[in-house]
């Protein structure tokens, strides 16, 4: 995760106390506390980041719909229509059976 400026006190703080205890210190849990706060504050940035970000692609996602709509396009993701690949299954198996059969 990137580093945000409302977590730098707690990063700092938990830095701190990782020095100051050793490896000992570290494989006691001594910074557990410390820890636990600086990954509560990453938590919720990212989960602010993400709702943000979810918020502007709805946005943009409802502008597309938008557009389309108005040029009268579909507004579906896909990139071939569903009429097309069943027309396209359908002469690929006419011509695989024209060739299986025995001519006379």
């Amino acid at each position: 995760m990137t580093e945000t400026k409302s977590c730098t006190a707690d990063k700092d703080a938990l830095k701190r106390c990782l020095k100051s205890v050793g490896f000992v210190g570290r494989m006691a849990g001594d910074c557990n506390e410390l820890k636990h706060l600086y990954e509560a504050c990453m938590d919720s940035e990212f989960r602010m980041r993400r709702r943000e970000n979810h918020e502007v692609a709805k946005k943009r996602m409802n502008k597309w719909h938008s557009f389309n709509d108005d040029l009268g396009l579909p507004t579906s993701t896909s990139s071939t229509p569903s009429g097309a690949s069943a027309s396209a299954s359908a002469s690929a198996s006419a011509s695989a059976s024209a060739s299986a059969s025995p001519s006379s």
